[in-house]
């Protein structure tokens, strides 16, 4: 489930189970322009040990990946970052956070953004 709690995204797993992508929270139609930079961050937290898994991808299944994050979350919020230049153009692409096969947890995130960076 997913709920505000303040102002931050609270997401209680209650059934993880074995695969990545049966978890999932997503934002769809993010605009990327091939050789422009971008910068992407997330606050979050976790109780527990938990590796927050985000792919920004092509809509069209199978996906095509464009790049991966993992970040190794902590029990303190803390903000996590990864710059990368697009290889392609997409006016659709979904970012994916990927949440299942780690088990039970409760995972808070705020201040996600995406952004292009002026080189």
């Amino acid at each position: 489930t997913a709920d505000v709690d303040g102002k931050e995204l609270k997401m209680d797993i209650t059934n993880g189970s074995d695969k990545p992508w049966h978890v999932m929270l997503q934002q769809k139609n993010l605009a990327l322009v091939a050789g422009r930079s971008y910068h992407f961050s997330i606050d979050a937290r976790c109780p527990v040990p938990f590796n927050l898994v985000i792919n920004l991808q092509s809509a069209p299944d199978p996906p095509t990946l464009y790049t991966a994050m993992s970040f190794p979350l902590t029990t303190t919020m803390a903000t996590y970052t990864k710059d990368f230049t697009a290889k392609v153009s997409d006016a659709t692409s979904v970012m994916q956070f990927n949440m299942g096969g780690q088990g039970v947890a409760t995972i808070w995130v705020d201040n996600i953004k995406l952004i292009e960076t002026i080189p």
